[in-house]
């Protein structure tokens, strides 16, 4: 009994910290929705591939561009202000996670809760900036959007059924 609480323990705690250690490993500068270096997780997300995609599959005019890049500035701030903030709560995660004595997952939910959180102000916000600029766009742009999100589709099905094959 005794060696089966600890075999799981070890699993959650090796998925904890696997969960935070993706969460603070992010997309290169000036990804996912302007966000910081090093900072979210999102860009694994179908949803998190959005604005990258827009950016560069839908041949912005230049008022498009001025326009994107307002649209940006005007969030930065606040993006920042949350990767920072998500930072900081994963760092308080993981040091309560390794650090010595008892602790049960009770112990965490605070930490747990407070990510969450952020992480959902985080896609929000990075959807509030992905509208405003997918309403720049004109119908034939978002179809060339349309056509290149459907080939990385195809690609990404082939390269799943490439690993999974015998």
């Amino acid at each position: 009994m005794k060696k089966r609480f600890v075999v799981g323990f070890a699993v959650v705690a090796a998925v904890c910290v696997a969960a935070v250690t993706v969460a603070q490993v992010g997309p290169p500068h000036g990804g996912f929705m302007g966000g910081r270096p090093g900072f979210g997780g999102m860009m694994g997300d179908g949803a998190g591939m959005v604005l990258p995609l827009i950016l560069r599959h839908a041949a912005l005019t230049t008022d498009q561009q001025t326009q994107v890049q307002q649209i940006m500035d005007t969030n930065r701030q606040q993006l920042h202000a949350l990767f920072d903030q998500l930072h900081a709560a994963n760092d308080v995660l993981v040091n309560r996670l390794l650090a010595p004595g008892p602790l049960q997952a009770q112990d965490l939910q605070p930490q747990i809760e407070q990510i969450a959180q952020l992480r959902q102000q985080l896609m929000l916000q990075g959807l509030n900036n992905a509208l405003a600029i997918r309403a720049l766009l004109k119908p034939e742009q978002l179809a060339k959007i349309a056509q290149v999100k459907d080939q990385m589709q195809q690609l990404h099905k082939q390269m799943r059924d490439l690993m999974e094959s015998d």
